[in-house]
């Protein structure tokens, strides 16, 4: 069709001689799974040019975990989640799209909702901040905003098959490596700046394989090599198949970027699945009232 494919999507075997000369003198312009083992650990904290030094998330142990910036670990603070909610209202108005109306409930909004809204208690909807219990939220971290979903537990009640969410990263923030075994989704960049999502064929017993991956992109279908960072630029989307194992890398440099997410069902409870060990919700230090609940703070109703 004589459209231009991005060097992070080209495959390295399409590359003339010339090129690939040239990437092999340049680290960022080589496909992922072309580097040596020592070199992929370090890029994998995002772009950084920080100090780095291999280490596995959340104590595995398997030699195999990801490079982490040497930064101070730190509970999640109260303060710290208002600041990230607020922050990601911003850029949903930056980016014109409209948050429904429980976005902006408060807690004593809450205290006095009655049971018509069990829909979104018992579906997790709302707001979602999570550091994955690592305590280094301004380096691996996601924020999120559940806008609809399903609930495979209870399906005679809650029989939707579908779910949709808003994401959203800083520059230079990280996502870990994961993947699920029900849930299909697509990832789409709604603006801010760009996103590289890594792509690993996976197994049930949470292997990596080192084979070529099928790519879904926006009507396009290609395979990249097992590692390829694949770029979304604002508007662009690709699907996420199960076990395919898949993580989120925001340059340090652009700005947030606001994602969305449309997919099957969510059940963040028992479909997610991490190459390393590590939790999905975080714990709080109250130092100051919340600002608004996170979907697993709200209180029952009476």
């Amino acid at each position: 069709m004589g459209v231009a494919r991005e060097r992070s999507e080209q495959d390295w075997s399409e590359r003339d001689p010339e090129e690939r000369e040239r990437s092999e003198r340049d680290p960022e312009e080589r496909d992922w799974s072309e580097r040596d083992p020592e070199e992929r650990e370090s890029d994998r904290a995002g772009f950084g040019d920080a100090e780095s030094e291999p280490a596995g998330i959340g104590g595995a142990g398997s030699g195999t975990g990801y490079a982490t910036q040497k930064v101070r670990s730190e509970k999640m603070k109260r303060s710290r989640v208002n600041e990230v909610i607020r922050d990601m209202e911003a850029l949903c108005r930056k980016q014109g799209f409209a948050l429904p109306p429980f976005a902006d409930w408060s807690p004593e909004d809450w205290a006095e909702a009655g049971h018509e809204y069990d829909e979104i208690r018992d579906n997790k909807l709302g707001w979602d901040i999570t550091d994955y219990g690592l305590e280094r939220f301004d380096e691996v971290g996601f924020s999120l905003f559940t806008i609809r979903n399903g609930n495979q537990k209870m399906p005679a009640k809650y029989p939707k098959p579908y779910a949709e969410k808003l994401l959203m990263l800083y520059a230079g923030q990280y996502a870990p490596m994961h993947y699920h075994v029900s849930k299909m989704e697509d990832i789409i960049n709604r603006g801010g700046n760009d996103v590289f999502i890594t792509v690993f064929n996976g197994t049930k017993e949470m292997e990596k394989l080192d084979t070529e991956v099928t790519v879904h992109s926006d009507g396009r279908t290609y395979t990249v090599p097992a590692g390829t960072r694949v770029r979304l630029a604002p508007g662009q989307s690709i699907t996420i198949t199960p076990y395919l194992f898949h993580d989120f890398v925001v340059p340090k440099t652009g700005g947030p970027v606001l994602l969305g997410e449309v997919s099957m069902c969510n059940d963040d409870e028992n479909d997610n699945f991490f190459y390393e060990r590590m939790g999905r919700f975080p714990k709080i230090e109250e130092d100051e009232p919340a600002y608004h609940l996170l979907c697993t703070e709200y209180p029952e109703a009476e």
